[in-house]
C-alpha cells in the first residue's frame, strides 16, 4: 500500500500498523492512499461518484 497517514502534527507512511493505531486512538486522522499518484488531483473530498459530482 502506498500513501500517508497524518494525525496531529505527524505524517507517516500508511502501513497497516499505523492505520490500526490511528483508528484505535479515537483521534482524527487523514489517510491519503493515492499518495499524489500520477493523474490524480490532491484535494480533500469524496470521490465524484459518491459526492454527487465533482465541483
Amino acid at each position: 500500500m502506498e500513501g500517508t497517514l497524518t494525525q496531529g502534527d505527524t505524517t507517516a507512511n500508511a502501513t497497516d500498523a499505523a492505520i490500526a493505531h490511528a483508528v484505535s486512538s479515537g483521534e482524527y486522522f487523514w489517510l491519503d492512499l493515492d499518495g499524489g499518484a500520477k493523474g490524480t488531483v490532491d484535494r480533500p473530498g469524496l470521490h465524484p461518484h459518491l459526492s454527487g459530482g465533482d465541483p
